[in-house]
């Protein structure tokens, strides 16, 4: 109504001049009234005239052309006075804010952005013709997420000024589900194929159990449409296509019907691989890195790989700013292709600055120390990113981002700019337990994982729980040695309380001091060994102790000193030690008394773990560990304080600690073993809820298997078919208050005597 009215008044305005005689006059001044918040300069630069200028009253229906075309006002008259021009306006409202009710999977964000797109946000003009546009915009982004049954109500609530608000109330209704998904023109490949690699699926049946097709998204189907084409291309069909795409919904807007019609085209085998431009190395070395061969069936991942290979292979050379650009020659006759891997190295780039930002605690020198690039070396795209994973892995460190910029007015130098995120590296530790027998047991700790920004660690604890009092002392210098040799010096008093852990009744006291050398083998490798002095003092209750325990203290005592060695080698190519997802530990590790003391036995210990990246933020980890002990000498046996358990938030979960293995019955507590075996499988998926969860939340669902057993009783291969397991969901959360960690398991097929816990945790808090 509103345009139909400013229509009329320009007509009105037009047919006035045409009537009046036209007359021309200097103008000596240009009044406008009636405006509020827009600046009279502003109006004036739209004006086609100026003071001073001449002007024609034949011309009105122009001025007022062109100041309706600006969109502000709702009214404008022209008027004059002498030589004067006076411009009386009527401002149009301007939107105060713009309010969203009911809006629940779509949220504010998405639904501000699309009524950007019309100029629809505050401090921005009102038109009431837009409301119309606001709504089927608002419908289209609801239609992109699959709910057709949604419903846009709109109300403009008129403000004080000349000002108004925009609610809009959406009921979203429900989402259309995807009822059917057909390809059309396959002949090659079956639809279950082609399928199977689609992140939307249709209903399907699997073991009697009837699932509902997904809610329909056209972003997820353009995914969806690229791995497709991507199947069909990496399979040599070259000019495979997809002639054309259709959505439609049922009448009920409940069921959504996908077709996708293809052209698949013929199969094309590689006829001939050529090289062109400067290879810089020999025509071989960048041979080996073509993957594809002479009569290979095409495929486009594979030819891209090469090229990111040959790519890669310059870039660790310093020539940073290489391009490798891949042209293909078809023959259609033959049903082959002709690749030709042009190389274009430019020249070598060096590292001219290499500047650090975020780290607010840490010096530099502690991040530098971790960088495979030097100032002023050609820069290496390997050592760039190994730099950029040893920096992730710094406990202290929570991300990294890298960035590499050429150097204004040169053509081979480029600065490196690092900014970190620090995390909070000091932490007042709480951990708990809940058990069904000791209820909740607390412990404290102390850490600073970077010590005066010097990158150093130092630790104290104090436990008081029931089971354990723990005074100790841990301090760790990295890098103790330019060359990252490290060293650790610890000292350790521990009072413990076996019965409250569900082991025999005694108490034993143990005093140790320690040293500790890390020897950096490679990139990847490390060794590391020290040595150290223990005294242990044993007191055996009088009642409920296992009698094996009992003889042997009657064997050899219930003090003992004795001077200890440890050793351990590791192999570690994770990209990150605090929420790893690609990459894997193995360590091996040694530990013994030194022959002459007054007991004699070892410890040997492996672990590994496998981190697989699946993408979209999902990743596979196995993990294995396998313990061995004995005594030597004059001792025939693991003392049973050296024994190992099995059983809680860190080794099998769904078990109460330390509660698996060799069970004395007249005790009724665990005895430990000489032989542990521990694993696990853990998949590794995003928060759900969370479009983009933090980097310091992970979530998982696990399957735990282990047992500790005594190998004169079991055998290594018999062992295995004795592991207890569990499955459950883990939520590990370094919450600004501190790390929390969560499992709710369940035990699968306990026996009687298994004390079984479901839920377990810890939980801490930083400063």
């Amino acid at each position: 109504m509103l345009i139909k009215k400013n229509i009329l008044v320009l007509l009105f305005s037009v047919l006035s001049a045409s009537l009046v005689q036209a007359e021309t006059f200097k103008v000596s001044e240009i009044i406008i009234n009636g405006l509020e918040r827009i600046d009279q300069g502003t109006v004036l630069t739209y004006l086609p005239v100026q003071t001073g200028s001449q002007f024609d009253t034949g011309d009105s229906s122009r001025v007022l052309h062109e100041l309706y075309k600006t969109g502000f006002f709702s009214k404008i008259e022209l008027d004059r006075d002498g030589n004067k021009i006076i411009v009386n306006v009527t401002e149009r409202p301007a939107i105060t804010e713009v309010n969203f009710d009911g809006n629940e999977d779509v949220d504010d964000e998405q639904l501000k952005e699309a009524l950007d797109q019309i100029g629809i946000k505050p401090g921005r003009v009102y038109h009431r013709s837009l409301v119309k546009v606001l709504e089927q915009n608002l419908r289209q982004v609801y239609f992109s997420h699959g709910k057709y049954g949604v419903k846009i109500k709109t109300k403009v609530e008129e403000l004080d000024d000349n000002r108004v608000n925009i609610d809009i109330k959406i009921s979203e209704g429900l989402p259309a589900l995807i009822k059917q998904i057909n390809i059309v023109g396959n002949t090659i490949f079956t639809d279950e194929q082609l399928l199977d690699g689609f992140t939307l699926e249709q209903p399907e049946t699997v073991i009697g159990i009837d699932f509902e097709g997904d809610q329909y998204s056209r972003p997820v189907l353009t995914g969806d449409l690229e791995v497709l084409k991507s199947y069909y291309q990496n399979r040599g069909y070259i000019n495979f296509k997809i002639t054309s795409t259709q959505v439609s919904i049922s009448a009920d807007k409940k069921d959504i019907f996908i077709t996708i019609n293809v052209d698949e085209g013929e199969k094309f085998h590689v006829e001939k691989l050529d090289l062109a431009g400067d290879y810089v190395f020999s025509e071989q070395e960048i041979r080996e890195k073509i993957l594809l061969k002479t009569g290979d069936v095409f495929s486009n991942a594979v030819m891209v790989a090469s090229k990111t290979a040959i790519t890669k292979k310059l870039g660790d050379e310093g020539y940073a700013f290489a391009r490798v650009n891949v042209v293909p020659e078809q023959n259609n006759e033959t049903k082959t292709v002709k690749l030709t891997y042009v190389v274009q190295p430019g020249k070598k780039a060096y590292v001219r600055n290499i500047t650090f930002s975020g780290n607010d605690k840490s010096t530099d020198a502690v991040l530098r120390r971790e960088m495979r690039l030097m100032e002023g070396a050609p820069l290496n795209t390997t050592a760039l990113n190994r730099s950029k994973i040893r920096l992730q892995r710094l406990k202290f460190v929570e991300t990294v981002e890298l960035k590499t910029t050429p150097v204004h007015g040169t053509d081979d130098q480029v600065d490196i700019d690092i900014k970190t995120v620090e995390r909070l590296s000091g932490s007042f530790n709480i951990s708990a337990a809940f058990s069904q027998v000791e209820g909740v047991v607390f412990g404290t700790s102390l850490t600073q994982d970077n010590l005066f920004g010097t990158g150093q660690s130092l630790s104290l604890a104090i436990n008081t729980s029931d089971a354990n009092t723990v005074y100790s002392m841990t301090h760790t210098d990295p890098y103790h040695t330019v060359d990252g040799i490290s060293r650790s010096f610890e000292v350790n008093y521990r009072k413990r309380d076996a019965s409250e852990e569900l082991i025999s009744n005694y108490l034993i006291d143990t005093a140790k001091i320690r040293v500790r050398y890390g020897v950096p083998v490679s990139e990847y490798d490390r060794f590391s060994f020290g040595y150290g002095i223990e005294a242990i003092d044993i007191t055996l209750a009088s009642s409920n102790v296992a009698q094996e325990f009992v003889d042997y203290v009657d064997t050899y005592g219930s003090s003992f000193e004795n001077l200890t060695l440890q050793s351990s080698f590791s192999h570690d190519t994770r990209n990150r030690t605090v929420f790893a997802d690609k990459g894997l530990i193995h360590s091996v590790s040694l530990s013994m008394t030194v022959p002459g003391g007054d007991i004699s036995y070892y410890k040997i210990q492996h672990q590994s773990k496998f981190f697989f990246n699946l993408g979209n933020q999902h990743a596979l980890m196995l993990r294995g560990q396998l313990g061995l002990g004995d005594g030597y000498g004059e001792t025939d046996e693991l003392p049973f304080f050296e024994r190992f358990f099995a059983g809680g938030l860190r080794s099998v979960r769904g078990y109460r600690t330390n509660s698996l293995g060799p069970y004395d019955a007249d005790v009724s507590s665990s005895v430990g073993g000489d032989l542990s075996i521990i694993g696990g499988v853990e998949w590794i998926f995003p928060v759900p809820f969370m479009e983009t969860p933090p980097a310091s939340v992970r979530m998982s669902m696990f399957y735990d298997a282990g047992n500790v057993f005594d190998r004169e009783e079991t055998s290594l291969n018999h062992a295995f078919f004795e592991l207890k397991d569990a499955i459950g969901i883990s939520y590990v959360w370094l919450a600004p208050i501190g790390p929390l960690r969560f499992s709710w398991a369940k035990a699968i097929s306990p026996e009687l005597t298994d004390e079984t816990e479901t839920f377990q945790f810890s939980i801490g808090s930083f400063f």
